[in-house]
């Protein structure tokens, strides 16, 4: 996943529109929307104000996080297989396919009470 596509996906999970997380920024939508279509890249200090605004990690804004890629090395085969279709989706499908798991994840509790 590159930056722009997490820093997408991290604004929309967050509930901010690109006209908002701009505004919060001090940059024109246009340079947001830069940013996330990869035509762009943001100064040390504009991340330092995403990773803040976000309240995010800057190693997995930046997709320097070594520690997932040890992670995902020592998992299933299934698991493995997910995160590499995961990554393929757009944005908003990732979205869509989170929320879908957590419908599973409370429809398998619903079926496991006693």
């Amino acid at each position: 996943m590159t930056f722009g596509e997490r820093l997408a996906l991290t604004r929309k999970e967050r509930g901010y529109t690109q006209e908002q997380l701009a505004s919060l920024i001090g940059i024109a939508k246009s340079t947001l929307t830069g940013y996330e279509k990869g035509n762009r890249e943001p100064d040390i200090s504009k991340i330092k104000k995403i990773v803040d605004i976000l309240n995010i990690d800057a190693d997995y804004l930046l997709g320097t996080d070594l520690q997932e890629d040890s992670i995902i090395t020592n998992t299933s085969p299934n698991i493995k297989l997910t995160l590499e279709l995961f990554e393929k989706l757009n944005p908003e499908f990732q979205i869509c396919s989170i929320n879908q798991m957590k419908e599973l994840l409370n429809l398998q509790k619903s079926i496991n009470k006693p």
